[in-house]
């Protein structure tokens, strides 16, 4: 019977911790990791290749992700003897076995330890801001001319303070004389208008009000009370200016004037 085969794990290079979050470093060697596993029975299993699983599904900040670790052609092994190596910040994340919760957004590399060796080809995940906690809207005007372009700050914060990027979108009442770009509106009814930002096409920030009031007159119009007077009888005429949009144009003071022929 075949004696029992010490447990060896042998990394063919050393490695060499470093990088941020933003710029990972490579953890790891070219060379491959084989590791001789101690077996009962009459042979012993040589795992090679100390493999990392990544996350199935986005990693976002300030929630946990799974990492795997596994020998290849040792299904059975102890995976309580495998840890986790993050290069970057350790004041960026926290790791729990084999579960880490990223705490900053990022670019990082996760590499599976056994005994304090690294195996190959590690994972590179990309950890997005956590979802809306905070969503702010503001508008730099309170009031504008009918035509005008006004541009929406929207910002939003996740729950550990990280900003989120977008997509933003707005939603504006009332939606009628509207044109519309990204966080940019163009108004031409005069009025009151509530502009609301909104992250991912779920999560409302406040709502900010803008007034928008008719621009410089652009047509005069005369109209007659009746289309038709009896000779001699007086008959009320009224007159209004608008500005392109047709929003009409107050404090004017027009003067009605009869042409005689």
């Amino acid at each position: 019977m075949m004696s029992r085969i010490p447990l060896l794990l042998a990394l063919l290079m050393a490695f060499g911790c470093g990088g941020t979050k933003s710029s990972p470093q490579d953890l790891l060697s070219d060379a491959p990791v084989e590791v001789i596993a101690e077996v009962t029975g009459e042979t012993a299993l040589i795992c090679t290749q100390l493999e990392t699983g990544a996350p199935e599904k986005d990693v976002l900040a300030g929630e946990w992700a799974g990492f795997s670790c596994s020998l290849v052609d040792c299904p059975e092994f102890d995976h309580e003897s495998l840890d986790l190596q993050i290069a970057g910040d350790p004041d960026n994340y926290e790791v729990v076995g084999q579960d880490v919760r990223f705490l900053v957004p990022g670019t990082y590399e996760v590499a599976c330890l056994y005994q304090g060796e690294r195996g190959i080809d590690p994972v590179t995940v990309e950890v997005l801001p956590g979802l809306p906690a905070t969503v702010v809207t503001t508008l730099d005007v309170k009031e504008v001319v009918a035509g005008t372009q006004v541009a929406v700050g929207c910002s939003s914060e996740d729950g550990l303070g990280n900003p989120i990027y977008g997509p933003f979108e707005l939603i504006i009442s009332p939606e009628d004389g509207i044109w519309q770009q990204a966080t940019f509106f163009t108004p031409t009814v005069a009025g009151e208008y509530q502009v609301t930002c909104v992250v991912d096409s779920i999560h409302k920030g406040n709502t900010a009000e803008v007034d928008v009031v008719a621009g410089v007159p652009k047509k005069v119009y005369t109209e007659l009370a009746a289309p038709e007077v009896e000779a001699g009888k007086p008959v009320k005429i009224s007159c209004r200016a608008a500005d392109q949009w047709e929003n009409q144009v107050g404090g004017l003071s027009p003067v009605a004037s009869v042409p005689h022929t």
